[in-house]
């Protein structure tokens, strides 16, 4: 397996956390969480194959390990987190390619911008910000 097929992100809590009671407390600092028993690596067609299939159990029919990507870049940016997080976090090679993969995503959130630059600046200048009329 290439090297550039393994890598290693940071985990919420609760994914830490529901990983842990999944896996058990065996589990060491280095060890994989996709792994075969004897500690090899799992091909990603075969994790592919074991998403589709479980998502077809779970009645969500069409949902592949991509997609569940593809939802997780789309909600961090609704959430208004940075292009350069998101990148690193997928993988992907520059902030360029995220912006162009998902950037029609970030149209019309020029608006909730604005408002932070706003939220910003209230205090710094005299006075709350207001609209120019």
């Amino acid at each position: 397996m290439p090297e550039t097929a393994v890598s290693t992100i940071s985990l919420n809590a609760y994914t830490q956390e529901a990983i842990w009671d999944e896996l058990g407390k065996s589990m060491g600092m280095g060890d994989r969480i996709f792994a075969r028993p004897d500690g090899s690596v799992i091909h990603p067609d075969s994790l592919s194959k074991a998403c589709v299939r479980l998502a077809k159990q779970a009645g969500l029919g069409g949902v592949h390990l991509h997609t569940l990507r593809h939802t997780l870049a789309s909600m961090l940016i609704q959430q208004g987190e940075n292009t350069k997080s998101i990148s690193e976090r997928l993988g992907h090679s520059s902030t360029a390619f995220t912006n162009d993969v998902y950037g029609h995503l970030m149209l019309g959130m020029e608006e909730a911008t604005a408002a932070k630059v706003n939220a910003a600046l209230e205090g710094v200048i005299i006075g709350p910000a207001r609209p120019l009329s």
